[in-house]
């Protein structure tokens, strides 16, 4: 199968790093063309040789490709992942946990695996 499968914010070794390594295990999208994205040159740069350096050494089928022009990126994509940071990272990450705290200290902890579990149910896995 070949898609072109496009990574904004790929310059993150955390993120872009991550999700090429789970790209690199999936046997579906072997022959797919990896765009990595990012308006940082060099940590995009970065990316791109570690990138190109696990395709050889675990001799997997990707082709991997990098840009900062996100117009040029997008052009015929299939897919599209994006993982930008927007605002301060530590105030939404503060935030995220106050809501589970609030959440957790409102409610019985058989009532929060109540809800978990019916969250689980009505998201249903879509496999690449």
């Amino acid at each position: 199968m070949s898609n072109r499968i496009v990574i904004i914010g790929a310059g993150s070794t955390n993120f872009g790093l991550g999700i090429v390594g789970d790209f690199f295990k999936s046997k579906i999208l072997s022959g797919s063309t990896l765009v990595l994205h990012d308006i940082n040159s060099e940590t995009l740069k970065n990316t791109h040789n570690i990138a190109l350096s696990f395709k050889e050494k675990l001799g997997v089928d990707f082709n991997i490709v990098s840009t900062t022009s996100r117009t040029e990126a997008l052009q015929k994509a299939d897919f599209c992942l994006i993982s930008i940071e927007v605002g301060s990272r530590f105030d939404l990450w503060e935030q995220d946990w106050k809501v589970h705290f609030n959440m957790a200290s409102n409610r019985s902890m058989e009532k929060m695996v109540d809800l978990v579990v019916y969250s689980m149910q009505c998201v249903k896995y879509q496999p690449l």
